[in-house]
């Protein structure tokens, strides 16, 4: 089954958003870290990476911005554990 040629492209604008919301919480290395592997396709990577550094981090985020990484995860058919561990305001 072909998948819709805008699929990619929305995840990356996706994620770039979560991004873009999240440059007040986590660093500018963090940011441009998730960043690169989101510019270059990896968007799974991309995801993994940032939840990753949101719950080791120990950060918290709003409800807004976890709903918006769940429905990414959700999209690419990602665990939950992934997300889970990350804390929402």
């Amino acid at each position: 089954m072909p998948v819709d040629p805008e699929y990619y492209q929305r995840l990356e604008d996706a994620i770039d958003g979560i991004l873009t919301e999240l440059a007040g919480v986590l660093s500018s290395t963090e940011l441009a870290d998730v960043g690169e592997f989101n510019c270059h396709g990896e968007y799974g990577l991309a995801l993994e990476e940032l939840c990753a550094i949101i719950s080791d981090g120990g950060y918290t985020v709003e409800q807004s911005v976890y709903e918006k990484i769940v429905t990414v995860g959700m999209t690419m058919g990602i665990n939950s554990s992934w997300w889970s561990a990350i804390k929402t305001k």
